[in-house]
């Protein structure tokens, strides 16, 4: 390997983002990536079910502020809105308009309340923020931690979750794994390169790799805080306090999705819908049922339980996902099933969880992460995003972009 300007570890949204404006200034640019993919986090199944299946990524949130929006159009990528139809079953049968009303007004009172309890500046737990009681506190509980951070509600941010971006969103039918990867093409990088050791030098950056040594004037490092945090990658010198405590106030959330295939439509209740059982249940999951049409049904669960599910195996997984469908659609339905899958986030070792969740009292933590470290090593990530885009693609995409801008300015002194 030569030696660049620039090395960006991590060829995911972040590494990606931040390689195109360098090159466009001039840089000599090298992107390694430790795995034998482009795409990280986001990362699209081939078609072994009949659909992609994104084990990562799923959704363009807020999609008119949302860069990946553009970067579709731009290169032909086709999206479509998700209508956010949602089904509440009971004993079996659909719920009634008052009951399902009653469910929805739970749901935002839910996310009332946490915005209340930050709003005098307090970070405290989503947990500690809910004050929820009757029929649908539990699933309403449920809707915040675990099925959108990946985290139970009393080890997330309040204030953290509050700041998040919220609106429409879009999906990619093809796979937005798919779509990061298109993003990618052309740069320059080498797979299967695991950066191991960054030790900063009077004039550069020493990179130590299992494929050889390196040396660059700055380095951008983007892999997920979880591979910080296992220390999988030594610094020389050693991360200020600073870093230190945002990677402990941002450790890694787990969202699993367990992925159903059907031989076709099993409900006949259309595309692109939310399936919700009304229960008293701590545990459950999230049903996103044929997403863009495809005969998939998506089955979320976070925190504490996808832990144990992924532990469990993908026969375990696979029954908790059918189970609820067995109640509510008769056991029929197993004859429909062709297929089955589950995401290995939490033990994918250059992953190790989903996306990063502010513990409570750590909000602020994800601005110091993003600060250079040694006048040369600059971070990006989900996890250093701002304004509210932490945890999503576009938020990797934006800190990207920011660290090349960071890097250009040091380059330039």
């Amino acid at each position: 390997m030569s030696d660049p300007d620039v090395v960006i570890v991590g060829a995911g949204a972040a590494g990606l983002a931040a390689a195109r404006p360098l090159l466009s200034a001039g840089q000599d640019v090298l992107i390694l990536e430790a795995r034998d993919r482009i795409g990280g986090r986001a990362w699209t199944e081939p078609e072994v079910t009949g659909y992609p299946v994104d084990h990562g990524a799923s959704f363009i949130h807020v999609w008119p502020d949302n860069p990946w929006t553009h970067i579709a159009r731009r290169l032909r990528v086709p999206t479509v809105i998700d209508q956010r139809r949602r089904f509440l079953f009971h004993d079996r049968e659909e719920a009634s308009p008052e009951a399902f009303n009653a469910f929805m007004s739970m749901r935002t009172a839910a996310v009332d309340q946490v915005d209340a309890a930050i709003s005098n500046g307090n970070d405290l737990s989503i947990k500690d923020a809910l004050k929820l009681d009757g029929p649908f506190a539990a699933q309403a509980s449920l809707s915040l931690g675990p099925w959108l951070l990946g985290a139970e509600n009393d080890q997330a941010s309040a204030l953290d979750f509050s700041r998040g971006v919220s609106g429409q969103d879009r999906l990619v039918p093809g796979g937005y794994g798919r779509l990061v990867a298109t993003y990618g093409r052309g740069l320059p990088l080498r797979l299967e390169t695991e950066v191991t050791k960054l030790s900063v030098r009077a004039n550069d950056v020493e990179i130590e790799t299992n494929a050889g040594r390196l040396r660059a004037g700055q380095v951008i490092v983007t892999v997920p805080i979880g591979v910080l945090a296992d220390e999988r990658i030594r610094f020389e010198p050693g991360l200020d306090v600073g870093h230190l405590r945002a990677i402990e106030g941002l450790p890694m959330g787990l969202l699993q999705k367990i992925i159903l295939a059907f031989d076709g439509d099993p409900f006949d209740m259309g595309d692109g819908f939310y399936l919700h059982e009304q229960s008293d249940a701590q545990e459950a999951a999230l049903y996103f049922c044929r997403p863009a049409g495809s005969n998939h049904v998506v089955a979320f669960v976070g925190g504490d339980l996808a832990r144990r599910l992924e532990a469990a195996g993908d026969v375990a997984a696979r029954e908790f996902a059918l189970n609820p469908l067995r109640r509510l659609f008769g056991r029929g339905i197993d004859q429909r099933l062709i297929a089955a899958r589950q995401t290995r986030w939490g033990v994918d070792p250059f992953a190790l969880g989903s996306y990063s969740v502010a513990k409570p009292g750590a909000a602020d933590r994800r601005t110091a992460l993003s600060t250079p470290h040694a006048g040369r090593i600059h971070f990006a990530g989900e996890a250093a995003a701002l304004e509210g885009w932490a945890a999503t693609v576009a938020g990797a995409w934006m800190s990207g972009r920011q660290a090349a801008k960071r890097c250009l300015g040091a380059l330039a002194n």
